[in-house]
């Protein structure tokens, strides 16, 4: 075949790939495989198609152009797209950082290695790639947004904002642009900036879904409960297919309408929904059957839900991050300086474990406020554990005294004038003595709920990539037996951390709350006991749950659902070690 014609059918066939017809881009290429099996470039191209088409054999076409043409980019970066196609990321950004590496660093092999870093849970690296690219290529700001995006993706708002903001800077008309932005003051409890924004968006055009959801969104974390029906309601009126909005609505209204879960149950097989949207319909159409009491049709969404995440949990990396914090603590200088806000306190228990109900409680006096998750540390921390403790030392010893004031300036915008703030991040069991050397006077309260619970309750709900043990009833069991030893090899390194069980303040809020408050150095009025009377919001990602009374009783969901869980009673022996069932 003639260069002109193979050339030809080469950029058709990749037309064909972008438009989704995979199909018949492999059918164009065929005869050209035919002619000539070891012209790598046609076979990276089929290879994709057959890949993109559901055959197997599109994998090894991939590795043998790779094998041909070691030192072609393309070909890695069309091989790191089939990867992460199939789910396996971990391949996937090997190859895309291969591809990266041999053509120098350009957007066409940096964009996809950070995407797939984003969307396998490591946001803050794939904004750093993303600020790369800003500072060569900074006309329009396009890579400041997504950098906001990727750090949005892992909890850390106020530099996403920033990031944000900075791209809507640089536009003369940035409308598009200002829903993300509006997301972020949300979450950071900015919520008149948030309306400023939302309100005349959602005033001109009520029925778009992502406009709508926001609007929703804001009402829901404000408590405005009817507004936020009123709002998906209509919205779904015109946008009755729109994932998103049916999760919003199953998710806070259990008596939503027969027709929305028929769709909803219709969409979450289908594969040509995105996979974030599948999975995030699958845990609200979950929880609506468990609502129901429909447990078997309950389990069977929630391990479809599961099954669709793109990340796992590495047990030994976790450790080592671990034992890399644990050593930098060992050799690094507590910040002399006080700080502000003088009172600090971390409640570092993992995830479902009754965090946001303390936070709320502990939260509704008048001097103090919630920092929700707020984790501003934990890049700078979590990029010096990536190394062992003598080589990232001495540059984090210098940068201790700079952190200290900036993270208190990041509080204090969060809690205005108030002398105590109350921050809920799990992940700060990492880094729990690291914080302490930033800010010594911090106080630290680790709360234990019977471990079956917490990992049904983990399961059960949808949590961002950076929880990459959420997926998996095993590595959940794993994640739990390493955050309770992270807890005790903190305390033996000298760090105070204070316990509390939440079965025992569930059964007598009153006198274990006020043990939990004297323990923290509070003092305790129980009223604080009554969150349904409150008349503001505590920022936390439970902020409707904790707006409900407390309820004494145990509400048991693991013996609910044992019988469908495969392998039940090896995950409790696993489990049983730990400290923290109830008596």
């Amino acid at each position: 075949m003639s260069a002109p014609n193979r050339d030809a059918l080469l950029d058709n066939a990749l037309t064909l790939l972008q438009q989704g017809k995979a199909g018949k881009a492999a059918k164009l290429l065929q005869p050209l495989i035919e002619a000539n099996s070891e012209d790598a470039e046609a076979l990276s191209i089929f290879g994709l198609a057959r890949q993109a088409s559901g055959n197997s054999d599109g994998l090894l076409m991939l590795q043998k152009a790779i094998s041909l043409e070691p030192d072609e980019p393309r070909f890695h970066l069309h091989f790191g797209f089939a990867l992460q196609r199939m789910g396996r990321m971990s391949d996937a950004i090997a190859a895309f950082s291969q591809a990266a590496k041999l053509e120098g660093g350009s957007p066409a092999t940096l964009l996809p290695l950070a995407q797939a870093l984003q969307d396998s849970g490591h946001g803050a690296k794939a904004a750093a790639i993303y600020d790369q690219l800003h500072q060569q290529h900074p006309q329009g700001g396009e890579f400041l947004y997504r950098k906001g995006e990727a750090l949005h993706s892992v909890g850390d708002f106020q530099n996403a904002l920033e990031a944000v903001e900075a791209y809507i800077d640089m536009q003369d008309n940035p409308a598009g642009k200002q829903i993300l932005k509006a997301n972020l003051l949300i979450h950071l409890m900015r919520y008149e900036e948030a309306e400023a924004i939302i309100s005349p968006l959602y005033q001109q055009n009520p029925n778009n879904p992502e406009i709508a959801l926001e609007a929703a969104k804001l009402a829901h974390w404000q408590g405005r409960f009817d507004d936020n029906r009123e709002i998906l309601q209509q919205a779904l009126k015109t946008n009755p297919n729109h994932a998103g909005l049916l999760s919003a609505y199953l998710q806070n209204h259990k008596s939503a309408d027969d027709s929305h879960i028929t769709i909803a149950a219709h969409l979450v097989q289908q594969s040509a929904l995105p996979l974030i949207e599948r999975q995030t319909l699958s845990y609200a159409l979950a929880n609506l059957f468990d609502h129901k009491g429909d447990l078997e049709r309950a389990w069977k969404l929630f391990r479809h839900a599961n099954q669709m995440s793109p990340v796992s949990f590495d047990l030994a990396a976790e450790q080592t991050r671990f034992d890399r914090a644990l050593a930098l603590y060992e050799k690094l200088n507590a910040v002399t300086e006080k700080s502000d806000p003088d009172e600090q306190i971390y409640i570092i228990g993992p995830p479902r474990s009754g965090g946001s109900l303390m936070q709320s409680v502990l939260c509704a006096a008048d001097d103090a406020a919630s920092l929700g998750e707020r984790g501003a540390l934990l890049p700078y921390f979590f990029r010096a554990m990536e190394f062992d403790a003598d080589k990232s030392a001495p540059e984090l010893q210098t940068l201790l005294p700079q952190l200290q004031p900036s993270d208190g300036r990041g509080m204090r915008r969060l809690a205005k004038t108030a002398s105590c703030v109350v921050d809920k991040t799990p992940h700060h069991a990492y880094i729990a003595g690291l914080i302490q050397k930033i800010h010594p006077s911090a106080k630290f309260l680790h709360m234990r709920r019977d471990p079956r619970e917490v990992m049904l309750s983990i399961y059960c709900n949808n949590f961002p990539t950076a929880f990459s043990y959420a997926a998996d009833l095993n590595s959940i069991a794993d994640y739990l037996t390493l955050h309770e030893n992270m807890i005790i090899r903190w305390q033996n390194a000298g760090v105070k951390i204070n316990i509390a069980q939440y079965e025992d303040f569930q059964q007598d809020p009153e006198q274990k709350g006020a043990e939990i408050f004297t323990k923290l150095g509070r003092k305790f009025d129980k009223t604080h006991l009554a969150p349904e009377k409150r008349d503001h919001m505590v920022r936390t990602f439970s902020a409707a749950k904790i707006r409900a009374p407390i309820k004494t009783g145990a509400t048991m969901r693991f013996d609910k659902y044992k019988n469908f869980i495969e392998g039940a009673e090896a995950l409790e022996e696993k489990l049983s070690p730990l400290p923290s069932s109830p008596k």
